[in-house]
């Protein structure tokens, strides 16, 4: 029985020296919807913290943005991503900073990619000196990296292909108990990496 092996992006410096990939832009915006979150608060006493940890479903749907790939990303993927259990670990409540994660399910039509997403909560990333768009604190701000492969596609030189991009969520409540979103928007920015063979 052959052994199944987890989904590893394809940022290892060594590989991206050796092999020739193919790299192709993906850009989308998304919308969707987080279901109520499950909390349960956490105490320790050395070192002494509170926590909250919460589970929910996150759903989004995609579509295409300026700069996705003509050919590929903006025909092909598009559709839902699915998160059954997304996990959020909260400093005291849901208003704190956090960082969180989650298996996800990308499916568009007969396309369909496996992967994790991963990244900080409540957390503006966006400000001085780089920009001054955000504070250091931003409740309901989802921010972080997402990696996939393409396990199934009509194309079978998809097949295998990763998605590697950063994402940026924004969850419309917050309250103690962690994120209540009936609305969640934001955006996808990375790209398509396939083996050279298949270009």
């Amino acid at each position: 029985m052959p052994i199944l092996q987890r989904v590893t992006c394809p940022d290892d410096p060594r590989l991206m020296l050796e092999q020739r990939m193919c790299v192709a832009p993906v850009s989308k915006i998304v919308k969707g919807r987080l279901t109520e979150p499950e909390p349960e608060r956490r105490e320790c006493e050395d070192p002494r913290c509170l926590t909250l940890t919460t589970r929910q479903t996150l759903e989004l749907f995609l579509d295409p943005f300026d700069c996705d790939d003509p050919d590929v990303s903006r025909p092909l993927l598009n559709g839902g991503i699915r998160v059954t259990d997304l996990v959020h670990v909260f400093d005291r409540s849901g208003q704190g900073r956090g960082f969180h994660s989650g298996e996800f399910r990308w499916e568009a039509g007969p396309l369909l990619a496996f992967g994790r997403l991963s990244g900080i909560t409540n957390a503006g990333t966006h400000h001085e000196p780089v920009m001054d768009c955000q504070r250091c604190e931003d409740p309901g701000f989802l921010q972080g990296r997402l990696c996939g492969s393409i396990a199934r596609a009509e194309d079978p030189a998809l097949r295998g292909a990763q998605i590697f991009a950063n994402y940026a969520l924004r969850a419309d409540r917050v309250e103690g108990d962690g994120l209540h979103a009936q609305d969640v928007r934001g955006t996808i920015e990375g790209v398509l990496v396939r083996g050279c063979g298949c270009c």
